[in-house]
């Protein structure tokens, strides 16, 4: 998620919520405590509807 947030520009808490809201898939990789992964081609998807 961290990365998702360099990549993007969009703070950690912004992402989180477009999580949330179901805006922005994740996988919860089996092993991780916390944190979720984002594929990048998602990111990508989900930063052009927020600019668009």
């Amino acid at each position: 998620m961290a990365e998702a947030s360099i990549i993007s520009g969009f703070s950690r808490v912004v992402i989180r919520t477009a999580i949330k809201r179901g805006e922005l898939k994740s996988l919860l990789p089996h092993g991780y405590v916390r944190g979720r992964r984002i594929k990048k081609a998602e990111l990508l998807k989900w930063m052009r509807e927020m600019e668009g």
